[in-house]
């Protein structure tokens, strides 16, 4: 594209992006999180990114078909509010099945049997110094699927401590 059109672009309207409530926590997210459009359909990007608002500071959330039935909600909440349609599936069945992608890929992980957690290497939250985080990051460089339970485990807790 033409540098001069760039530069002679100016914006003409600003997006509707109403004032937040106060989250219950501030989260820092990865270079691997702002890389997930290029590597996640619409649609699991979409769910993924829900999960990680709808998640506590310890990146954990509770599974039932609820949560899967509020963001089919949520979704279509926002389209009213931001305006257009961007064709996400939402039903169930899509969800379900979107859902099961990010836990085959580990980007969401199985902490115990009703609890999910979004993959630490994502985000984190941000009362965690880099020093522990970078620990954290080095014993999951050399954990395997077999053995990431203890891990996720002691993560929540460092989380948790720092309440």
């Amino acid at each position: 594209m033409n540098t001069l059109l760039i530069k002679n672009t100016r914006t003409l309207l600003l997006p509707n992006l109403p004032v937040l409530t106060a989250n219950k926590c501030t989260k820092v997210v990865t270079k691997h999180f702002i890389n997930t459009p290029l590597y996640m359909s619409l649609d699991q990007c979409s769910l993924f990114q829900w999960l990680l608002y709808q998640s506590g500071a310890d990146n954990t959330f509770i599974y039932n078909t609820q949560l899967l039935r509020s963001y089919s909600k949520s979704i279509g909440e926002a389209q009213k509010e931001y305006g257009g349609k961007n064709g996400l599936k939402t039903s169930l069945g899509a969800s379900r099945a979107n859902l099961t992608y990010l836990l085959t890929n580990g980007y969401i992980l199985w902490l115990n049997e009703f609890k999910m957690i979004i993959n630490p290497m994502f985000t984190y939250y941000e009362f965690i110094s880099r020093r522990e985080y970078v620990a954290f990051c080095n014993k999951y460089q050399l954990a395997d699927v077999n053995n990431i339970q203890p891990l996720l485990a002691e993560y929540v807790n460092m989380v948790k401590n720092k309440m």
